[in-house]
């Protein structure tokens, strides 16, 4: 894993890219007979084990994302409710920094933002 992660820092590839292309480069080797078949396979598994681990990263990254944001619109949420008013600005204390954030609703739409971590969110 650490070598891809570094790949993708040093070419700014995407992962699907690495892995195909280390994929590639294993059949070649086994093609011209650098490497046995056995090797293949073990550096297949490996491959595949990488490329799991990067999409359960991916998976958790989005996952930890999309609970933050739900923490941060349901605060902002309460905020309004707390002050009866469907349009308007609240302050409100934000769930991810426990800073101070402020929240502009009108006619529907919304803009927010967290003074102290940064978070936005716009509707």
């Amino acid at each position: 894993m650490n070598l891809i992660e570094n790949e993708m820092e040093d070419n700014d590839f995407n992962c699907d890219q690495i892995i195909l292309e280390r994929m590639i480069s294993l059949y070649l080797q086994h093609a011209y007979r650098a490497i046995t078949k056995e090797q293949a396979v073990n550096e297949m598994a490996r491959i595949k084990a990488d490329y799991d681990q990067m999409i359960d990263q991916e998976v958790q990254e989005l996952s930890d994302n999309v609970e933050s944001m739900v923490a941060y619109l349901k605060a902002m949420k309460n905020a309004f409710a707390k002050t009866g008013t469907e349009d308007g600005k609240v302050k409100f204390d934000c769930p991810l920094c426990e800073g101070e954030a402020v929240a502009l609703k009108h006619k529907g739409g919304f803009y927010t933002k967290c003074h102290g971590c940064g978070y936005t969110a716009m509707s």
